[in-house]
């Protein structure tokens, strides 16, 4: 573009001008109609990249909101509102489809077609996880008394054993809770129960460790003389079968006085007799048992008076011997 050079007169005195800068050499509007002459430029026009003045395609309204609002279309049409929001929400739609934001999911919503268990819902079923129970007994447990159903026991005595109740019910407490001298018994044929010690809870072995004295009637006072049966038997009074206890018995005057008597005398006698080891004649003896576990004993006695027997274990026992009761009182007339 050229231009004449200010302040000349020349018409041969020009100027070459080969750019403009719009920022600082440029001032005012550039007229409309310098754009495609202004046709179609007005108010509801634009500008378009083709060179065109052109209305915006569309139409519609937004209505005013508030902060935090989501816009949606509240009816149908072209009219956008915003939708009322709330603390600690979540977007959900009513069962018409209405959206609004809640604190509480509604029951319909399910995950991957299941529905979700909640507070207050249906009991969880046993298949899912759950008990499918709404309650139990205080005190009780839980047993499947089927593959998909739980049950609650009865409830639980404190420090009782409890028992299995076989397919189809809840685990019981046993009825006793035993004693400090009784043992558990098992039965084959039903619940297990508490009782004393005997000879089947220990081994054969060890059950004719301990063996007791156990004395017979005594026979009637013929010529001063009264002849008695012992039986050293295992814990549980059985005959200890075997010639292997020695049992040593003192004749004394008083049934608190140990005292070997004075006046009676012991020896072997009737049948069975067993094996005299020691002190015939004499207010103690030692007698081993026959292979039957058994022992006589004639005990000699003048005066008319009561006379007790003790006894212990002998020197060579294979069993330890004791007394199951008091000594045995024998009276002479």
């Amino acid at each position: 573009m050229a231009t004449k050079k200010l302040g000349s007169t020349k018409a041969t005195d020009l100027v070459l001008i080969t750019s403009v800068n719009l920022a600082t050499e440029v001032t005012g509007n550039l007229p409309v109609s310098n754009l495609n002459s202004g046709t179609s430029a007005s108010s509801a026009t634009f500008w378009r990249g083709d060179g065109t003045w052109s209305a915006p395609a569309g139409s519609g309204t937004v209505n005013s909101g508030t902060a935090n609002q989501l816009a949606y279309y509240a009816g149908t049409g072209t009219a956008v509102s915003g939708l009322a929001s709330a603390n600690s929400g979540v977007l959900v739609t009513s069962g018409s489809g209405v959206p609004s934001i809640s604190t509480d999911i509604p029951t319909a919503v399910t995950i991957g077609t299941a529905y979700i268990y909640r507070v207050g819902g249906t009991d969880v079923a046993v298949g899912d996880g759950g008990t499918g129970l709404s309650a139990g007994t205080s005190g009780g447990i839980l047993g499947f008394t089927g593959t998909t159903t739980i049950a609650s026991s009865v409830a639980l005595t404190a420090s009782a054993i409890i028992l299995g109740g076989g397919a189809g019910a809840t685990p019981t407490p046993m009825a006793s809770l035993g004693t400090t001298s009784t043992v558990l018994h098992g039965n084959a044929g039903g619940a297990p129960t508490f009782g004393a010690v005997v000879a089947a809870d220990i081994g054969s072995a060890i059950a004719v460790l301990f063996g007791q004295v156990t004395w017979g009637t005594a026979g009637a006072e013929t010529a001063n003389v009264i002849e008695i049966q012992g039986t050293v038997g295992d814990i549980a009074g059985t005959a200890i079968a075997a010639a292997t206890s020695e049992v040593e018995v003192c004749c004394t005057d008083s049934a608190t006085d140990a005292e070997p008597s004075a006046t009676a005398t012991l020896a072997a006698a009737g049948t069975p007799v067993g094996t005299l080891l020691s002190g015939t004649g004499t207010a103690t003896i030692t007698i081993r048992t026959n292979a039957s576990g058994l022992f006589s004993l004639a005990i000699t006695e003048t005066a008319a008076a009561d006379r007790f027997l003790w006894v212990r274990q002998g020197r060579n026992s294979q069993c330890w011997v004791r007394a199951n009761a008091s000594p045995k009182s024998l009276t002479f007339a």
